[in-house]
């Protein structure tokens, strides 16, 4: 039985083929760590890219919607010809700045821009939607009965309304006359319906400066339209 022995040179093959493997395994470790590092900035950029065009959404519905409770209050705060910051502050958890409205050169077209802002330990993002709307001036009277801060009606209370162009006054002395359901009453802050109530209108419920909503006490047998 014969013994076969390895020379120098087979040896020092061997171990060059061993280094050869270790580096291409520790290249490979390196492209891989590197890979999954850029893919976790790729997910974290991405989540703060969509978590601020949220906010900047939110703060378009949000901007809008305040717009229109100060309308409908009678308090708009448009202006044809200067910008103005609407007042209020982002609700909850979103961050967002879409305070000041600009009027724009054509007639009742208003603009502007919501941004919102998102953010981690290490890096931040935020998104801007711009925002071009109509508004139409509403009347400056659209309520039978309306008080800033406070509205009370006494018991029993009939707040009616009517067509003028069509009604007389013996009409409105015997009730024969048709309701138009307009006779709207409302408050910022508190409005207060005592018991056996007519109301030919809807109850409307404000917000006060700071943008806290109002309150209604109701009382028993009140009938209104909304």
């Amino acid at each position: 039985m014969s013994n076969v022995q390895k020379t120098p040179n087979e040896q020092g093959s061997i171990l060059v083929v061993t280094v050869l493997i270790l580096v291409l395994l520790s290249i490979m470790g390196t492209a891989s760590l590197s890979l999954t590092n850029i893919e976790l900035l790729i997910s974290r950029n991405s989540k703060l890219n969509t978590q601020s065009f949220f906010d900047a959404e939110a703060g378009v519905h949000y901007t809008l919607a305040r717009i229109k409770i100060l309308n409908q209050n009678g308090s708009s705060p448009l202006s044809s010809s200067n910008c103005t910051i609407i007042p209020g502050n982002p609700p909850g958890s979103f961050s967002f700045n879409a305070s000041v409205v600009c009027p724009t050169a054509s007639e009742d077209i208003y603009t502007f821009n919501s941004t919102g802002f998102s953010s981690d330990l290490a890096k931040s993002a935020k998104s801007i939607i711009n925002v071009n709307f109509e508004a139409t001036p509403l009347p400056v009277i659209n309520f039978a009965a309306f008080g800033d801060t406070k509205l009370e009606t006494k018991d029993s209370a009939g707040i009616l309304s009517y067509n003028s162009n069509n009604t007389n006054i013996n009409d409105l002395k015997n009730g024969s006359f048709n309701s138009t359901g307009e006779a709207n009453i409302g408050s910022n802050e508190e409005l207060i319906i005592e018991g056996n109530s007519d109301i030919d209108g809807n109850l409307v419920i404000g917000q006060n400066i700071n943008g806290m909503n109002g309150t209604q006490e109701i009382g028993e047998q009140t009938s209104y339209s909304g």
